[in-house]
């Protein structure tokens, strides 16, 4: 299943249609990597994903590879999720929200599940903007000399190699037809 999410995510990068959707997925595969996974919250966002028009592979791939990193910047989250819990004109709205049934297991208590969560939420549009436009960089440019470099050439003579490219090639047939 994790080499079809690669096969997947190497075509749409390499392919020339839709930089926005590989963009979100990248945004929201970071999003939900860095935020704590042990609350509804994520698996509320996780599930609205899977009712998105992005690319799904390359979400899981970002995903896995954030996760076992985030807790590097949970320092960083604590501190914005403390000032916003202790923001004596939302003591109320904490107040409610706690009494509120289910609402404890979102996590909004948790200072590092709400740090996240703020500066998630701060930094999706121009991270999509930032992924968006490396996509197309990418494509433009680079994408032709790393398949014209020598190292490539040699790597695509490894027969496992071979394979993926001829699965990536006929999903691009598939696509384009």
């Amino acid at each position: 299943m994790v080499h079809k999410w690669i096969i997947k995510s190497i075509t749409a990068i390499n392919a020339n249609n839709r930089p926005g959707e590989i963009a979100a997925a990248i945004t929201i595969g970071l999003m939900l990597g860095l935020i704590p996974a042990s609350n509804i919250t994520w698996f509320v966002l996780f599930g609205m994903t899977l009712f998105l028009k992005i690319n799904f592979g390359m979400e899981m791939i970002v995903l896995a590879i954030v996760k076992p990193f985030a807790h590097l910047l949970d320092p960083f989250f604590d501190v914005i999720g403390y000032n916003i819990l202790t923001t004596k004109s939302l003591e109320g709205i904490f107040t409610q929200w706690y009494n509120t049934p289910i609402v404890p297991y979102t996590g909004f208590n948790n200072t590092a599940v709400v740090g996240s969560i703020i500066a998630m939420i701060i930094l999706f549009i121009p991270l999509w903007f930032l992924f968006r436009t490396l996509i197309n960089q990418y494509r433009a440019g680079v994408r032709d000399r790393i398949l014209a470099s020598a190292l490539v050439k040699k790597i695509k003579t490894l027969p496992v190699i071979c394979q993926i490219v001829n699965l990536v090639s006929k999903a691009n047939e598939f696509k384009n037809s």
